[in-house]
């Protein structure tokens, strides 16, 4: 024989797969953002010893392809900076709907759950209401008060 039907427990796993596949679409965005916050982090540090190798050149000897490749090498950086810097900017918005998403996905996930909870608890007080009523009537025909 087959187990008693579950109510709600169809619907609950659906709502934890959704919540869940929510969840991992919010940790990939955050991954990427973490990503551009390290890359803005690199293209500084790299920006900064682009600047104090150029400090370092103008002692002494002042070689002018050595300057030069040197300032273009921190524009560079400094572009990349800027993308890195737009790029999470852009991602602001999009962590935003997608953390609303996911507070609204465990909101009905939590709901289902209050939904089953409430049920299971009518179920029991229906099961201890029926047992007191037989119990009941077991003790009335006991006394002969039955009629």
């Amino acid at each position: 024989m087959s187990p008693a039907p579950r109510p709600f427990e169809s619907v609950l796993r659906v709502r934890r797969h959704t919540e869940l596949r929510v969840a991992v679409a919010l940790a990939e965005q955050e991954r990427m953002k973490l990503a551009a916050e390290e890359a803005i982090r690199a293209a500084g540090a790299r920006i900064e010893a682009a600047q104090e190798e150029l400090r370092d050149a103008l002692e002494g000897r002042l070689d002018s392809a050595t300057l030069r490749l040197t300032a273009h090498a921190a524009l560079i950086e400094e572009r990349h900076r800027r993308r890195a810097t737009q790029a999470l900017f852009s991602m602001a918005p999009a962590l935003q709907h997608a953390r609303a998403v996911l507070a609204a996905a465990s909101a009905d996930r939590r709901a289902v759950e209050l939904l089953r909870e409430r049920r299971q608890r009518e179920e029991v007080a229906r099961r201890e209401r029926s047992e007191q009523a037989s119990l009941d009537e077991i003790a009335a025909r006991c006394t002969g008060e039955w009629a």
